[in-house]
């Protein structure tokens, strides 16, 4: 591992992510994680040393991490990695973090994930095993990286948008102070010489400087801010390649049901009345 990166989610990760492989590091972000997730599951559930993720890392070239779950464990990273360069990516402020972070829930209502069913929906046959074992490991995942990085614990309730964005607005201040809380965390656990504390809005300098590449003569880029961009959805997410099985999947198990529910119901309406 060449970087660790630690920022909350809607910080400009995704922008980060972007930086990094224009300088030529290979990220593990969201996704490439989620093609590890059986590791990632197994170590979260804490079957397996944390070692095993940076063997599965280094084994698909990956000398960055991003995104769930790699955030939540980034005292492993740093432990274990310690020629690594450590980015935390920040906010102004936790109040405009917070608003990001709502912002990108409510963009759920316009959006679906996988170009088929309402997010609530999708989170369900998710969770439930319809849209296979990767999606189901997912989920779970999530959930485990909500309770022990957002503080958040959630239940089923949440598969309903309505529910998701009231329990955000009620649960404001406690985000913020959890946002805050890792800030302090990270910059009195990592020495100074390894961290970069980085806004967006400082643009190219800083980052090349602390990773001692060259400054880009191009724009930064802005990467899926605040969870908007529909062109980044489609390309990182609705046509990846898990995405795509997990769409085939659920529709062999909605096939299954249907022909399950047509013999059902034939059996009754064909079953002899009692005279």
């Amino acid at each position: 591992m060449k970087v660790i990166c630690v920022g909350f989610p809607k910080t400009g990760s995704k922008t980060l992510s972007a930086c990094l492989n224009h300088f030529g590091y290979k990220v593990a972000d969201l996704m490439e994680n989620v093609e590890m997730n059986k590791t990632w599951l197994r170590i979260m559930e804490r079957k397996i040393p944390f070692s095993r993720i940076l063997r599965e890392y280094k084994k698909r070239g990956y000398n960055a991490n991003q995104d769930v779950p790699s955030t939540l464990y980034w005292r492993e990273f740093v432990t274990h990695c310690p020629k690594a360069k450590v980015i935390l990516t920040v906010r102004d402020s936790g109040e405009q973090w917070f608003e990001s972070r709502l912002r990108w829930v409510r963009s759920l209502r316009k959006y679906s994930i996988g170009g088929i069913f309402p997010f609530w929906l999708l989170l369900f046959l998710m969770s439930f095993g319809f849209m296979g074992k990767t999606a189901k490991r997912q989920m779970k995942i999530m959930q485990l990286w909500m309770e022990r990085f957002l503080k958040i614990k959630p239940g089923f309730d949440f598969c309903f948008q309505e529910e998701y964005e009231r329990f955000f607005i009620e649960n404001k201040a406690m985000m913020i102070e959890n946002y805050n809380d890792h800030i302090l965390r990270v910059t009195r656990s990592v020495p100074a010489s390894r961290l970069l504390v980085w806004n967006v809005k400082d643009g190219w300098e800083p980052l090349a400087k602390f990773l001692n590449k060259p400054i880009p003569e191009i724009p930064l880029p802005m990467e899926n801010a605040s969870g908007s961009n529909v062109e980044w959805r489609r390309r990182n997410w609705n046509d990846h390649p898990i995405m795509k099985e997990a769409r085939e999947k659920l529709f062999v198990s909605l096939i299954m049901l249907a022909s399950f529910l047509f013999i059902l119901f034939s059996f009754i309406l064909l079953r002899p009345v009692a005279q």
